[in-house]
């Protein structure tokens, strides 16, 4: 079955937050330990996200660097937080390093959560443009972009096959869907996202046999019709996107997640949470397209009562017959 079938044969509201980090301290282990060392502990950690949570799908940790350290970029790993980039490359640096890096890591968790995993099972994969401005820096790609430099097309392609690679691995380790992130390519405009974000994304889709999730999460609403018109499931979206006009802009074949803002479930209670949540859905509960999502990754420090507040109020929304 597909992922789009899966969701569409809920009689509530389906529930899948992009979650993870907040449950390493309650399992006693690190981004580190998950994410370096220990693939086992990762894929531990999917499954119990899942089942704590309650969650109607299962993620593994979000990591943006995978992808930007097989070209050469330095990565931190705090303890309970996301990797970041700590040091970055000239675009005469780029180049893909003679080994497959972390990788291996997380295909080896995706291929053991696979076989503990109840409900269907995702993976990220770090769209090729955000990879890009994760190696070299917004700042520097977007002179580059000015220029219409020759070499940012070239590396472009080296970073597509690259998340290529790593898809189809996935896929082959047991993920039932991939959610690709390009969140930095909510900053361009709609032609510069034709040029230098749209045909990669279309490649990598074209080349990937998987039910595919966009996940672009900023001011992204001008960049609707022409994620419409990519071959993908579904789109991810966050709070600077309206569900309805989402759900009026996408075609009826394209799921929708979203789009609460995950820094609420820092700061409010969980009564102030499930208000929220209903008000959220409330005009689009009529399409039965969307999955309550949050906009982005969870903060590592949200209360677990408040995650669930968020997941036990989505569940509540009945969906018409």
């Amino acid at each position: 079955m597909s992922i789009y079938d899966y969701f569409l044969e809920f009689s509530r509201v389906p529930a899948v937050p992009i979650v993870g980090y907040p449950i390493l301290r309650l399992l006693n282990l690190t981004t580190r330990k998950c994410l370096l060392e220990d693939p086992r502990a990762h894929a531990e950690l999917i499954q119990k996200t899942c089942q704590i949570l309650e969650m109607d799908a299962c993620l593994p940790l979000l990591d943006l660097t995978v992808e930007a350290e097989l070209l050469g970029a330095l990565v931190e790993f705090p303890e309970y937080d996301a990797p970041r980039i700590v040091r970055r490359l000239d675009i005469d640096q780029v180049r893909k390093i003679n080994n497959l890096g972390r990788t291996l890591l997380m295909v080896e968790a995706i291929k053991r959560a696979s076989t503990s995993c109840k409900k269907p099972l995702g993976s990220y994969v770090t769209g090729p443009f955000t990879t890009l401005c994760q190696v070299l820096g917004i700042e520097h790609v977007m002179l580059h972009l000015a220029r219409r430099s020759e070499r940012i097309f070239s590396t472009l392609d080296l970073i597509t096959d690259i998340c290529i690679k790593h898809a189809r691995d996935l896929v082959e380790a047991g993920a039932n869907f991939l959610i690709v992130a390009e969140p930095t390519s909510s900053l361009l405009s709609r032609d510069l996202f034709e040029a230098f974000s749209k045909p990669y994304l279309e490649i990598l889709c074209k080349e990937v046999e998987a039910d595919i999730i966009l996940h672009i999460c900023g001011r992204a609403g001008h960049l609707l019709r022409n994620i419409a018109e990519l071959k993908i499931t579904g789109v991810s979206i966050d709070q600077n996107i309206p569900l309805e006009e989402a759900s009026a802009e996408l075609p009826e074949n394209m799921l929708i997640f979203g789009n609460y803002n995950p820094v609420n479930l820092l700061f409010k209670n969980p009564e102030e949470i499930k208000f929220d949540v209903l008000k959220m859905l409330e005009p689009v509960i009529h399409d039965k397209r969307v999955v309550a999502s949050t906009g982005c990754d969870v903060p590592s420090t949200a209360p677990i009562e408040n995650i669930k507040a968020f997941i036990q109020a989505s569940k509540s929304m009945p969906r018409p017959d």
